[in-house]
C-alpha cells in the first residue's frame, strides 16, 4: 500500500469485510511519518483490530518515528540502513517480531525497551555492542542468539527480560555492565566465556532460577 491509497473508499469498502486485517507498509524516505497517520487514520476509519507490519528501507538511521506505536506487529529491516536510533521502537507493545539486515552497525539504547509482545528477533553479525536497556523489559523473549561479533553487553540490555530461559555469551564478549540480566527470573543456566574481564553489580541480581553458570 502507498501512501495515496489510504483514502480509498474502494479500499476501505474491501477492508471493511474482513473480521482481521494484516497491512504492510514499506517506508523509504524520512517522511514515513506522514504514513504512519495515515495509517492510524485508517484503523479508525474501519473501526477494527488492524496489524501494521513496516518493510524499512530507504532510510540510513530509523529515528523514532515508531516509538510508542501500538499498532506495529512485525518490522523488516532492509539493506540500505545501518543504523537504529536510541528509543526507535521503545514502547511498541504489540511488537511480535524483527528481523534487522547486516547492514545494520549500530542498535542505539532503549531500541527496543518495553517491547512486551516482542518474542523474535535476529541481531546481524554486523552489531558489536548491545546498548544500554536495549531489550529491557521484553517480557515475551525467551531466547536470543548474541552474535560473535558483539564485545561488550551494556548496562540493563536485558533487565527484566521474564521469559528469558537461557543464553550464551559468545568468547568475543569482554564486558557484562550492571543489571544487564536483572530480574530475569526464568534464566536457568548461561554461559559465561573466559574471555569476560568485567561483570559489572546486580548483573545476575533477581535471577531466582538460575541454577547454572
Amino acid at each position: 500500500i502507498n501512501k495515496n491509497s489510504f483514502n480509498s473508499s474502494e479500499l476501505i469498502s474491501l477492508l471493511g469485510k474482513f473480521e482481521y486485517v494484516s497491512v504492510e507498509l514499506k517506508y523509504s524516505s524520512e517522511t514515513s511519518q506522514i504514513i504512519i497517520q495515515q495509517a492510524s487514520d485508517l484503523k479508525k476509519t474501519l473501526g477494527k483490530k488492524l496489524r501494521f507490519s513496516a518493510y524499512i528501507e530507504g532510510i540510513s538511521k530509523i529515528g523514532m518515528q515508531f516509538k510508542n506505536n501500538k499498532d506495529l506487529y512485525k518490522v523488516r529491516i532492509g539493506k540500505k540502513v545501518t543504523g537504529i536510533s536510541s528509543n526507535a521502537f521503545k514502547g511498541c507493545t504489540s511488537l511480535t517480531k524483527v528481523s534487522i539486515h547486516y547492514s545494520v552497525t549500530e542498535i542505539g539504547s532503549s531500541a527496543f525497551d518495553e517491547c512486551k509482545s516482542l518474542c523474535e528477533i535476529t541481531i546481524p553479525s554486523s552489531i558489536t555492542q548491545i546498548s544500554n536497556s536495549c531489550f529491557r523489559c521484553c517480557s515475551s523473549l525467551s531466547e536470543i542468539t548474541i552474535p560473535s561479533s558483539v564485545t561488550s553487553i551494556q548496562s540493563n540490555a536485558f533487565r527484566s527480560c521474564t521469559s528469558l530461559r537461557q543464553i550464551t555469551i559468545p568468547s568475543s564478549v569482554n564486558k557484562i555492565g550492571d543489571h544487564a540480566f536483572y530480574g530475569c527470573y526464568s534464566l536457568t543456566q548461561i554461559t559465561i566465556p573466559s574471555s569476560i574481564t568485567s561483570i559489572g553489580n546486580y548483573t545476575f541480581s533477581e535471577c531466582s532460577s538460575l541454577s547454572q553458570i
